[in-house]
C-alpha cells in the first residue's frame, strides 16, 4: 500500500462521511454549491455520493431534480441514480418509464441500468426483457452487461444460459 493509495482511501471515507452528514432535505442546495466548486475529482466523487443517498431516500425526487437540470454529466448522474434505486424498488414501473424515452445515446444508457440491476435481482427475467426488445441496436449490448452481471453472482447459471441464445452469423 502506498502513501498516495492511503491518502486517497483517507479522502474517499471523508467524502463518505460528509455525504452523510448532509441532511436530506439540504441535498439539492448542497449539489448546487457543490457544482460551483473548482476540484473536479472532489466534486464527481461527492456529488455522486450525494445522489445515490438521496436517491435511496426518494428516487422520484432526484428524478425530478434531474429532469430540470440542463443536459449535463450532473443531469445524466442523478438521472442514473435516481433509476438504478427506482429500478430495485419498482423495476416495472422504472422500465416503462425508460421504454418511453425516445430512441438514442440516454435511452441506451437507461436500458443498461434497468438491465444491469434486473440481471443482479433476478437475472432470467433481465434476460426476457432484453430478449422482448426484439432487434435493436443494443440488444447485443444489453446482453453483455446481462451476463457480466449474472456472472458476477453465477457464473456457471450465466454460461449454461448464454449458451441458449441463438447464434447469429453477424456475432461471429
Amino acid at each position: 500500500v502506498t502513501l498516495n493509495e492511503v491518502s486517497q482511501q483517507r479522502r474517499e471515507d471523508a467524502l463518505y462521511e460528509l455525504a452523510w452528514s448532509i441532511d436530506l432535505a439540504d441535498i439539492p442546495s448542497a449539489l448546487s454549491v457543490l457544482s460551483k466548486r473548482p476540484e473536479p475529482q472532489i466534486r464527481y466523487s461527492l456529488t455522486r455520493r450525494l445522489l445515490m443517498r438521496w436517491a435511496q431516500a426518494d428516487a422520484g425526487a432526484v428524478l425530478a431534480y434531474a429532469q430540470a437540470l440542463p443536459p449535463s454529466a450532473m443531469r445524466t448522474s442523478a438521472l442514473e441514480a435516481a433509476l438504478g434505486e427506482w429500478a430495485q424498488s419498482d423495476w416495472a414501473s422504472a422500465a416503462e418509464w425508460v421504454k418511453q424515452l425516445p430512441p438514442g445515446r440516454q435511452k441506451n444508457q437507461h436500458l443498461h441500468t434497468l438491465v444491469g440491476t434486473l440481471a443482479a435481482q433476478d437475472p432470467h427475467r433481465a434476460m426476457g426483457f432484453v430478449e422482448a426488445l426484439g432487434s435493436t441496436a443494443t440488444k447485443r449490448e444489453l446482453q453483455s452487461t446481462l451476463f457480466r452481471r449474472w456472472a458476477e453472482r453465477d457464473p456457471a447459471a450465466a454460461a449454461a444460459a448464454a449458451t441458449t441464445l441463438p447464434l447469429k452469423d453477424e456475432w461471429i
